[in-house]
């Protein structure tokens, strides 16, 4: 038996996720602000190692990262915000709702895969059961009634979620791994800064002394390098897992992981200790399923 590498990526994209989550709840940044600073530190962290690994010659490649870069550039501004508005812990709640959404998404894509489920009836029961289940308990981890103003102001990063997941996936057949995961991050994350450009041009969302604050920056400096690690770690798994639901699921490990430090620091939020246990539980059933 071998543990899957996406397992490895899965664990420490998660856990940077939540790591990122609390650092932006604490410096409270404006969403917009935030987004676009945390995405120039990643290319400018990127860059150099893109272009000694080399850059795909794959039109697709370039096609689908395009669409994921517009898709995350409104997700992203959204996703900041409402960590701001409603705390880790809600945010953190909510997103776990896009993993069987991915799970079935994917199919239509790969007629292999779905074959290879069909014909092995048993570890697929498995495969669903420990990714509903992931999803299940990492929604009721807190203990409180479910945030239906969170959910009314981030619907889109749940659609996002999907629907990125699925063009992700795409756009890294055919490719090495390592090589698609270090050139799709740098070049998402400058097609994303263009499209804020623009929209900053046309809009002005926020004021230029905002946007161009010591504090946006330092926050966005800071997240840049946490979320530098987590997406390609992320991208990585997606590119290697042959659903890119596995990933979502135990990208959600991070619901824990807040829990955890909530914990330690003695913050006063109430957690579903039991529901914890299921994500971790969900999510070491699901790498085992795919060990044997």
């Amino acid at each position: 038996m071998s543990i899957p590498i996406w397992a490895f990526a899965g664990l420490i994209a998660s856990g940077m996720a939540a790591t990122m989550m609390l650092v932006q709840e604490k410096q409270k940044a404006e969403g917009f602000a935030l987004a676009a600073w945390n995405k120039m530190t990643i290319c400018l962290l990127l860059i150099i190692p893109a272009l000694y690994i080399g850059f795909p010659h794959n039109p697709e490649f370039y096609l689908y990262t395009a669409a994921t870069a517009i898709i995350y550039a409104i997700s992203d501004v959204i996703f900041f915000n409402l960590v701001s508005r409603s705390g880790a812990g809600v945010v953190s709640r909510i997103l776990p709702l896009n993993v069987i959404f991915i799970f079935v998404a994917w199919l239509p894509f790969d007629p292999d895969l779905v074959s290879h489920y069909l014909s092995n009836p048993w570890q697929t029961t498995g495969i669903v059961m420990a990714l509903t289940g992931a999803a299940f308990s990492a929604a009721v981890l807190k203990k409180c009634e479910f945030s239906w103003d969170a959910i009314k102001y981030g619907w889109f990063i749940i659609v996002a979620g999907v629907a990125g997941s699925v063009l992700l996936k795409k756009a890294m057949v055919g490719i090495d791994p390592m090589q698609a995961a270090i050139s799709f991050v740098p070049i998402q994350a400058a097609m994303m800064v263009a499209c804020w450009a623009i929209y900053y041009t046309v809009r002005r969302p926020i004021p230029a002394k905002t946007l161009f604050s010591k504090e946006s920056i330092k926050a966005g400096g800071i997240i840049g390098c946490i979320t530098t690690i987590m997406v390609t770690a992320n991208v990585y798994g997606i590119a290697v897992a042959e659903n890119p639901a596995y990933m979502s699921a135990l990208f959600h490990l991070s619901s824990v992981f807040v829990i955890l430090y909530y914990r330690l620091i003695k913050h006063k939020e109430v957690a579903n200790v039991k529901a914890g246990m299921g994500v971790v539980f969900c999510a070491v059933a699901l790498i085992l399923l795919k060990s044997i």
